[in-house]
C-alpha cells in the first residue's frame, strides 16, 4: 500500500523523510494567519488570487519571496495543482498537523479541497499533534491515525468558508459550535486569530505585546499580574535591540500566531506610521531586499527599539492607533481599515463590529 503524507512543518518533513514513513512527504507551510485569504474561485488557483490581494493593498508579501514565476505557473502553484493527482497515485493520504494556527489552517484549507472530491475522500486520514512536529524526536512518532469522516469533510467546509468571508462573524460564531470539538486544535486557532483583530487601542494581541515588551523583560506581563511594583526594572541596553524583542515577544505566555519573519515587519509598521509607536528602527519594511544585505540586515536586527510617548500611551491603553495611523490588514477574508475595523474585545471575548 502506498502512502503519501502531507505535513505542515519543515523539520515535521525532514524527520518523518529520515524515518521513510511514506512513499512521499509533502510539506505545506504557507501562511494563512497573516494576510489576505481569496475567498471565491477554484481551489487550484488559489496562490495566484492571494497573491493578487498582497499586490493590490501593497502588503508584505514574504510567502511569496521565493515563489518565482515560471513557465506553466510558479514553483508553489504548480506543486498545489497538482496535489489531487498525486493524491490519486496513493493509496493512503496521511495528513500530519501542527498545533499552531496556521497549520489548524491548511488542515481546513485540505479538507474543504481534497474532501471534495469523491474518489481522494476516502483515502484521508488524520494525524493531530499536540505539541509541535518539529520538536518530536524523530523515533517518537506516537500519534494514533484515524480516518477522515463525512463530519470532519462538513466541518472543514464550514470553517474555511467562515475564515475566508468578509466579515469575521461566522468565524467567530464557531468558536462556541459543540462540532468545531470534532478538531480539537481549531477551537484554539479560532480564539487566537480573532485577538488578532485590534481591541480598544486599535491593536492586535501580537501589536500589543511587541509594545509590552520593547523596554521590558520577557517575565513583565506575567509580574504585573501578580500586583505592582513589578515594572520598575530597568531593561539592560544590550537587550532592547530589535532581534531581542522578536525573541522575547515569540517566548513569552502562548505561542503568538505570528513567526519570526511576520513579527519583524509588524516592528517596521510600528515604527514606520506616522504616528509611530516605536523608534530607532532602521527599516520601513523588512523585505527580501533587506535580507539580501548582510549589513543592513546586521544593522536592522541591532536596532535599538524604544517606545515613543505614542507608543507608551498605547501600552497604557489611553491611545488608539487608528485614530492616528491609516490601517490596512487582514483576516482571513476580512479588510480591516479604518472605517471597516472590525475589534475582538478580549476580557468578554466578544466580536465588536465597525
Amino acid at each position: 500500500m502506498s502512502a503519501l503524507i502531507l505535513v505542515t512543518c519543515d523539520s515535521g518533513a525532514g524527520h518523518l523523510k529520515q524515518e521513510k514513513r511514506a512513499d512521499r512527504i509533502r510539506r505545506f507551510t504557507h501562511r494563512l494567519v497573516a494576510g489576505p485569504v481569496p475567498a471565491d474561485g477554484p481551489p487550484e488557483t488559489f496562490f495566484q488570487r492571494q497573491r493578487a490581494l498582497y499586490e493590490a493593498d501593497n502588503l508584505y508579501s514574504e510567502p511569496h519571496w521565493f515563489d518565482f514565476e515560471r513557465p506553466g505557473g510558479s514553483l508553489l502553484q504548480r506543486i498545489w495543482t497538482r496535489l489531487p493527482d498525486e493524491c490519486r497515485d496513493h493509496d493512503r493520504i496521511e495528513l500530519w498537523i501542527d498545533p499552531d494556527p496556521n497549520a489548524q489552517l491548511i488542515l481546513v484549507q485540505l479538507l474543504d479541497w481534497l474532501g471534495a472530491l469523491p474518489d481522494i475522500a476516502p483515502r484521508l486520514w488524520l494525524k493531530l499533534s499536540d505539541s509541535p512536529l518539529g520538536e518530536r524526536r524523530p523515533g517518537d512518532w506516537v500519534l494514533p491515525p484515524r480516518p477522515v469522516e463525512a463530519a470532519d469533510l462538513a466541518l472543514a467546509r464550514r470553517a474555511w468558508s467562515a475564515f475566508g468571508a468578509p466579515t469575521p462573524e461566522s468565524w467567530s460564531s464557531l468558536r462556541d459550535d459543540p462540532e468545531t470539538q470534532r478538531l480539537p486544535g481549531l477551537v484554539s486557532a479560532i480564539e487566537r486569530t480573532l485577538r488578532e483583530l485590534p481591541d480598544g487601542t486599535g491593536l492586535g494581541a501580537t501589536a500589543r505585546r511587541i509594545l509590552a515588551l520593547t523596554e521590558r523583560e520577557f517575565w513583565w506581563i506575567e509580574a504585573m499580574q501578580r500586583g505592582p511594583g513589578q515594572a520598575d526594572r530597568v531593561l539592560p541596553e544590550q537587550d532592547r535591540v530589535l532581534q531581542k524583542l522578536v525573541l522575547r515577544t515569540l517566548r513569552s505566555g502562548d505561542r503568538v500566531p505570528l513567526w519570526y519573519a511576520e513579527i519583524e515587519q509588524l516592528i517596521c509598521e510600528l515604527a514606520a506610521a506616522p504616528v509611530p509607536a516605536l523608534s530607532g528602527v532602521t527599516e520601513r519594511q523588512a523585505g527580501l531586499d533587506l535580507f539580501q544585505d548582510q549589513d543592513r540586515q546586521k544593522r536592522f536586527w541591532e536596532s535599538p527599539v524604544r517606545l515613543t510617548y505614542f507608543g507608551a500611551d498605547l501600552v497604557a491603553g489611553t491611545e488608539d492607533w487608528s485614530r492616528h495611523n491609516p490601517v490596512c490588514r487582514w483576516l482571513g477574508g476580512t479588510r480591516l481599515t479604518n472605517d471597516r475595523l472590525w475589534r475582538w474585545e478580549t476580557a468578554s471575548k466578544q466580536l465588536i463590529a465597525p
